[in-house]
């Protein structure tokens, strides 16, 4: 016998052996066995429970109706007025920081501002001598550079202090941040006497009405759509409409994106939420 001829007859024998031991280990149930065992089948891309032309969805808060609190500066939290799932309006204040830099913020607007008045003062001093011929031009000139500086670096001081959320025209006190928005607070970011970085998270708060459904579609259906669609979830009568059929197919279950829109009937859904559309 050859070598290869030994190589492939020891080839088919082990290959022979791996076959005779699956068949060996494969436990075949009967429907009864299954059925005791609680063990479920399905076809792969479809959802549980899942019915013909219906379609896994997750509920989303559109982006342009979600907002966040953020520290303006670095601080410790001293006060929060509320908490995921509180009802807020906008300009209600939510949370209070005690803030060394805020400090510092007011401070320098307040020099800012002095620097500004002051030099304001020298310019109509200097444009009186200047009429009366007792100084020359190029003092005025000079005068009038030095105010406008003055005014310009204390009006970005005062925007800083805006940013902030810090009250001008006094040093200390509270730092009060408010609600964005009219909406609900969805997440909570700090705690309590949590010391917190500048732009830390302390609320997200979004208005809930309308919200999107987030729509996993083969790509065959979805090449069938188009926008204004109705859309149904299932066991409701909850509808809405499609507003957006995504271009870009998911490599790995292989459909396409598809975006409703839900407006009556959306305090119904919750953000997150799985549904059947």
């Amino acid at each position: 016998m050859s070598r290869r001829t030994s190589i492939f007859a020891l080839f088919f024998l082990s290959t022979a052996a791996t076959l005779l031991h699956a068949e060996a280990s494969r436990l075949t149930l009967q429907p009864a066995q299954i059925k005791s065992l609680g063990i479920e089948t399905a076809v792969t891309g479809q959802i549980a429970g899942g019915r013909d032309g219906s379609y896994p969805a997750q509920v989303r808060v559109p982006n342009e109706q979600m907002r966040v609190v953020a520290a303006p500066v670095g601080g410790m939290v001293e006060m929060l007025a509320v908490a995921p799932g509180s009802s807020v309006k906008r300009g209600q204040v939510v949370a209070h920081l005690a803030s060394q830099q805020a400090l510092e913020l007011q401070r320098d607007a307040l020099q800012a501002g002095s620097q500004s008045a002051l030099m304001q003062q020298n310019l109509k001093r200097d444009e009186q001598l200047f009429t009366e011929g007792l100084i020359a031009e190029s003092r005025l000139q000079a005068t009038r550079a030095a105010a406008a500086q003055a005014g310009a670096q204390a009006s970005e001081r005062r925007q800083g202090l805006a940013l902030a959320g810090a009250a001008p025209g006094k040093l200390g006190g509270k730092l009060a941040l408010t609600a964005p928005i009219d909406g609900v607070v969805l997440e909570q970011g700090a705690q309590l006497g949590q010391r917190v970085e500048t732009s830390a998270l302390i609320y997200r708060i979004a208005r809930l009405s309308p919200l999107w459904l987030e729509i996993q579609a083969p790509v065959a259906i979805a090449a069938t759509l188009r926008e204004g669609s109705a859309v149904k979830i299932a066991n409701s009568d909850v509808t809405g409409k499609l507003i957006a059929i995504g271009r870009a197919v998911d490599a790995a279950s292989q459909t396409v994106l598809l975006r409703a829109e839900v407006g009556k009937g959306a305090e119904t859904l919750r953000p997150g939420q799985v549904i059947e559309v």
